[in-house]
């Protein structure tokens, strides 16, 4: 048996390239808003813009919509035709196109065209169709014209000038530059080079009447150094320049059945070494030495759209656009097949059925397939000559229902099957064994466990069950304790004490085969950290012994220590919660779902770093998959997963994440809902001024990773209005209605296909806006603000200034007038007051002068405050008795003078007149007429003017001293001791309000060189000092002491001194008399 399967295989191991169908091509058509079918031309700028040469208009492509450039008749600045054939872009951001009627430019940062057709000056055009172009320097573009030959132009002084080649050719189709040589083809004259040295053409290979060598050359491509690649409308040939051959190398074999010529019209080697054929039979692949036919298959999505193609272009990610002469576009966004599908076919090489739920490894290149319908069963499949074979229709006793394969050994493979129970499968003998008739009643089996050659676990939907392998003995448990459901969908053992079970509805349960009760993990509402959802289907350890639950809710990792899940749904990338099986590679987990495949970066910790999801646009013909139906072949690193149309075999190392990295281009710039009309296209913009009035704006973006852009995540942030970027997302538009007046910047940052962030300085973009504000807002506006006020304030107060100077001048006018008018008036008082002192005085010197005449060793110190003062002395003598007095008066200055005048004139009276001498009575008399004559008798009176006074009498040649006062002691000095002799507690006149007190006598003996001082009390009461006190009676008592060492005239001129400094700076504040006699 084995034999004749071995013989099979090779049979079939007959390998055709007519149709293959490994590569998924996406098409664009008019449907998807390309002008027209027929694409001559496919071009990438340098922004990354993707651009169709088409017969009807310049279409640029973002990956979301095609914009179209048409020539407008009443627009001389627009495309000068609509018929294009070529496009190029030199370093100047400049599109070149070639149309059929002239050479036109587009600028990509201005979004204006230029026209250059032949006026015989700059621009020596023999035709003005042109066909080809090709820059064979940066600033040195090739033209290749229908009807006048070749020509170039220098794209920095825009001169066009025809080339003579031999020969004249005038139909120019294909331009290539290769080692300073021009390589020119031709429609019928052949090939020709043009020398960029020598500026010489060559006849290469040259048509002649009798011989056509080579004729309607299309393109070129340098093999090496001597060989090129010729495509032309005969077919594919290899020149060797060498040796002057000509081979035509057109894989003509595989294009069988097809009679008509092979034309060739574009070839292409890409980054990766590969070479493709534009062919108008369909698309031609070289890789290996070996070629391979891509044509358009009848109602396959992901053929191509048309087998008549005539451009090949690969763009910066790597992916190849294709131009179709009738179809539009088609692009290879992956040059390799990702996935391998295989289905149920007509033919006999093929799986039997497409429903496939179960693999398992046979043999080294065999792949055991367990598949459900109807001439289904069990498969074996040759992962390298690509050959199936059906077991059942060579042993019909298997089931064609399989829903789980276990192989046991070589020779052993046990079978789980929908309906037929329990099977094992001997290939060798062909011996079919079914278990329904050994007493398992069990009739569909989900899953199959081998714990080891001897013992075989299987779950089914209403128990566990185990069967003894060597003793045929079966047990079955449908009650076990804790098992919540006993719907067992999956067993997994990393130990020979229990089981993890998966179930459906009890979440996942760990039994234990010793005691046989079971630990259920079920989803709690509450808890976080519980298991996602009570539907396990699949169970896998990792390598650091975390368990992996492909669960109807999501992916569930659970913690062997910790008893925690952590979970993983759609939101955190999942195409689909519902999922079937997992797998891993290194640090990847691979899982099936009911939406593709899914797969799982792990970090070293189990940690998921990231999740990528395949479904149709990366190569998966249908997106559901079946419970437990995958198969990881660890030798050849190949992945199986099983689902509802087959089952598809992928090298995880293969499939590699994606490198590109887009550029992001800003397509639309919207203020006030309105177009920017600007100078520069959106894609170009870098600098937005926008006033405050018109402060809504919006822009439109994209990533320019055109393979499935649908995946493009984009974030953008305002900055000036936020430093945080926004939320991922395949939005492709931004606005910010109310901008404030200030600076800003926009940025937006896309991801390539697969969700990847790349280098900001590709994928960023940003736009610099500055909303100008009102004038009023403006800086120049805040500093008329500040400048204004200043300038008014400023202006004012000059004008006050002024006006207070007018006032102040006339103030000072009047001031004049009043002072002069004062001063005139303080001069008469003044000179009234100077009469007054000289009446004063001529009423007090006589009595000082016969004082002084009548004691001798005396001193009088009279120091008034003003021109008169208050304080008078007083002298008489009657008989022999001489009398004395030194008299304060209330008030000073003329108030004080006037008191003076009357207490002088009263004294007098009473002694003069009334004979009265006693001190006592004096003073008593004095006191009474004072009172009289100032009316203070009257108890309504409200003048308190009086005097205080000390008053001395002394009968000549006699030693005794009678003293009296109202208020002022009497200081003697004897042996250098002050004795103080008190006064009545009370004055003369004012208005008293103890009037019984009366004045009475001190009878003093007067000893030789005794002291006496009498005085008022304007020296104690003199305010100065450094602490701004009183002088007091103390310290004149210490200075009266201090001068006692001194005669009289020199302790009047001590005390002046003394009161002088002590007052310093200060005011003299009352008039001082100090008498002074020593006897």
């Amino acid at each position: 048996m084995r034999k004749i399967f071995t013989i099979l295989f090779l049979f079939f191991c007959i390998l055709s390239y007519a149709e293959k169908k490994d590569l998924r091509f996406f098409g664009y058509g008019t449907a998807d808003g390309i002008s027209v079918g027929k694409v001559r031309k496919v071009f990438q700028d340098s922004k990354g813009f993707i651009w169709l040469a088409t017969e009807d208009g310049l279409n640029r492509f973002d990956g979301y919509e095609f914009e179209i450039f048409r020539n407008q008749i009443d627009d001389p600045n627009s495309i000068s035709n609509n018929k294009i054939f070529d496009i190029l872009e030199d370093n100047n951001q400049r599109l070149w196109i070639a149309t059929s009627y002239g050479l036109n430019s587009f600028n990509i940062v201005t979004g204006e065209f230029a026209t250059y057709l032949n006026n015989d000056k700059e621009i020596q055009l023999k035709d003005n169709e042109i066909l080809s172009l090709y820059f064979c320097s940066d600033s040195l573009l090739y033209l290749g014209t229908g009807k006048g030959g070749l020509h170039y132009m220098n794209t920095n002084t825009l001169k066009i000038s025809p080339i003579k080649l031999p020969g004249n050719p005038k139909y120019i189709r294909g331009i290539n530059c290769f080692d300073d040589k021009v390589f020119i083809g031709t429609h019928d004259d052949g090939l020709f080079t043009y020398n960029l040295k020598t500026k010489k053409g060559k006849a290469e290979l040259v048509n002649n009447q009798s011989e056509k060598i080579i004729s309607h050359i299309n393109a070129f491509l340098k093999i090496d150094n001597n060989k090129f690649w010729i495509a032309t409308e005969n077919g594919l040939h290899e020149w060797d320049k060498n040796l002057k051959e000509l081979l035509n190398i057109t894989p003509k074999k595989l294009f069988t059945g097809k009679e008509e010529a092979i034309r060739i019209r574009d070839i292409l080697k890409d980054k990766d070494g590969i070479i493709w054929v534009a062919t108008n039979q369909g698309l031609l692949k070289y890789i290996d030495n070996q070629w391979h036919l891509y044509q358009a298959i009848s109602n396959d999505e992901f053929s191509l759209q048309s087998n008549w193609l005539v451009d090949i272009f690969e763009d910066s990610s790597g992916s190849i656009w294709i131009a179709n002469k009738e179809n539009g576009v088609n692009v290879l966004y992956n040059k390799t097949q990702k996935f391998r599908h295989y289905g149920a076919k007509s033919n006999q090489n093929s799986l039997s059925s497409n429903i496939v739920l179960s693999f398992d490894k046979y043999d080294t290149n065999e792949i055991l397939i367990g598949t459900i319908s109807e001439g289904g069963g069990l498969d074996n499949f040759n992962p390298i000559t690509e050959q199936f074979y059906n077991y059942n229709k060579h042993h019909p006793e298997i089931s064609d229902r399989i829903t789980a394969i276990k192989t046991a050994a070589y020779n052993s493979i046990w079978l789980g099957t929908w309906g037929n129970g329990l099977q094992h499968f001997n290939p060798e003998t062909g011996a079919v064994k079914s278990y329904q008739k050994y007493n398992i009643p069990e009739s569909t089996i989900t899953c199959l466990f081998l714990e080891n050659p001897y013992s075989l676990w299987f779950g089914s939907f209403k128990r566990l069950n185990h069967l003894q392998i060597n003793t045929n003995k079966y047990t079955y448990f449908d009650s076990i304790d804790g098992l919540k459901s006993h719907t067992i969908f999956y067993i997994y053992s990393n130990n020979s004490a229990s089981l993890y079970l998966g179930t459906r509805g009890g979440g996942l349960a760990i039994l234990d085969l010793k005691t046989m009760k079971a630990k259920s993990y079920m989803h709690e509402k509450s808890n976080s950290q519980s298991i996602s959802h009570d539907v396990v289907k699949f169970i896998y350890e990792d390598k650091n012994g975390y368990l992996w639950l492909a669960t109807g809710g999501g992916l569930s990792r659970f913690d062997i220590k910790t008893k925690t899940f952590k979970n993983y749904n759609t939101k955190d990338g999942l195409p689909n919660n519902n999922l079937w099986t997992i797998t891993a590679d290194g640090n990847n987990l691979w899982t099936s779902t009911n939406s593709g495949i899914a797969r799982i970066e792990l970090d070293s910790a189990s940690n998921v770093k990231s999740i990528k999801s395949f479904q149709k646009n990366e190569g998966l013909l249908s997106l559901e998959f079946s419970q437990g139906a995958y198969y990881h072949d660890k030798a050849s690193n190949l992945i199986y997963f099983g689902g509802t149309e087959g089952f598809y075999v992928f090298n995880p190392n293969n499939i590699k994440p994606r490198t590109f990295n887009p550029p992001t281009v800003i397509t639309s710039i919207k203020v006030m809902d309105q177009e920017l009309e600007s100078d520069t296209t959106p894609s170009s913009k870098t600098v937005l001024n926008i006033p405050y009035n018109k402060n809504f704006v919006a822009f439109e973006f994209v990533g320019l990773d055109y393979a499935h852009n649908g995946n493009i995540f984009y974030r953008y942030k305002m900055e000036g209005q936020s430093d945080n970027w926004s939320i991922p997302s395949t939005r492709t538009f931004a606005s910010f209605p109310d901008l404030k007046d200030g600076e800003y910047t926009f940025r937006v940052q896309s991801t390539n296909a697969e969700k990847i962030w790349g280098d900001p300085k590709i994928n960023e973009v940003s736009v610099r806006i500055t909303v100008t504000p009102p004038w009023w807002r403006t800086n120049l506006a805040y500093i008329l603000y500040i400048i204004i006020p200043i300038l008014i304030t400023i202006l004012y107060i000059r004008r006050r200034t002024e006006k207070l100077k007018k006032e102040k001048q006339v103030l000072e006018n009047l001031v004049a007038e009043r002072t002069a008018e004062l001063r005139k008036k303080n001069m008469d008082i003044t000179s009234s007051i100077q009469y007054a002192q000289r009446i004063q005085q001529a009423i007090i010197f006589p009595s000082i002068n016969d004082f002084s005449d009548e004691f001798r060793n005396v001193f009088i110190l009279f120091k008034p405050k003003d021109i008169v003062s208050g304080d008078f002395f007083w002298y008489i003598k009657k008989g022999k008795r001489r009398i004395f007095a030194a008299a304060d008066c209330t008030g000073h200055g003329v108030p004080g003078a006037f008191m003076s005048i009357i207490g002088n004139n009263l004294l007098n009276q009473i002694v003069s007149e009334k004979n009265i001498t006693d001190p006592a009575e004096i003073l008593t008399f004095l006191d009474d007429q004072v009172k009289e004559n100032l009316h203070q008798k009257d108890k309504k009176s409200d003048t308190f003017d009086g005097m205080d006074i000390a008053l001395c009498a002394i009968d000549e040649g006699s030693n005794k001293l009678t003293y009296a006062g109202a208020y002022n002691p009497l200081y003697l000095i004897r042996d250098k001791e002050l004795i103080k002799y008190k006064a009545a507690r009370r004055s003369i006149g004012g208005t008293q309000l103890i009037t019984n007190k009366p004045f009475f006598n001190h009878e003093i003996e007067i000893q030789k060189n005794d002291t006496i001082y009498i005085f008022s009390d304007g020296y104690a009461d003199q305010f100065g000092g450094p602490k701004e006190r009183k002088f007091t009676s103390r310290r004149m008592q210490e200075k009266i002491l201090e001068i006692q060492n001194e005669n009289l005239p020199n302790q009047q001129l001590r005390l002046e001194e003394i009161i002088d400094q002590w007052m310093e700076n200060f005011e003299q504040i009352d008039d001082m008399i100090i008498v002074g006699v020593k006897f």
